[in-house]
């Protein structure tokens, strides 16, 4: 014979099992599409390559640099790096990545 709940311990079960799954889950950054970095000037990135990349999205780079793409053109996109200095075309080692949290 199945053992019936009372109301207060079916909702102790229950989020019981939403706070374990909430624990469990680790947003990621995803790479969606990998572009070219073209050049880098005065703290802005233009890089081509990534064509779905839209108006305020996240750009990565390499060595955890992070941007915000602002002009979006059809050939390049201007991505404004954010807690650079000094950085250059060869320490990003050419590449972007643009994604979405998942």
């Amino acid at each position: 014979m199945k053992k019936e709940l009372r109301a207060p311990e079916c909702f102790d079960n229950a989020f019981a099992g939403i706070s374990q799954a909430r624990e469990a889950f680790t947003p990621q950054l995803i790479p969606r599409e990998v572009g070219t970095v073209i050049s880098v000037a005065t703290g802005i990135a233009k890089v081509s390559g990534l064509p779905g990349v839209g108006f305020d999205e996240l750009v990565t780079f390499p060595g955890d640099v992070l941007g915000i793409a602002l002009n979006v053109d059809a050939d390049e996109i201007g991505v404004v790096l954010l807690g650079t200095s000094g950085i250059s075309t060869r320490e990003m080692k050419s590449s972007a990545r643009a994604g979405s949290w998942t």
